[in-house]
């Protein structure tokens, strides 16, 4: 199930800008999802 919400203009280009500079996951971040995966957290 999805919900929307809606944000300002401004904000969303903050975030789109932030996606674009984005660099690889961290192994952190990539332990994180493993374990997300195996407790079978969505």
């Amino acid at each position: 199930e999805y919900e929307s919400i809606m944000v300002k203009d401004s904000v969303f280009d903050e975030f789109m800008a932030a996606c674009n500079k984005v660099k690889a996951p961290n192994q952190a971040l990539l332990e994180a999802v493993k374990f997300t995966d195996k407790s079978g957290i969505k």
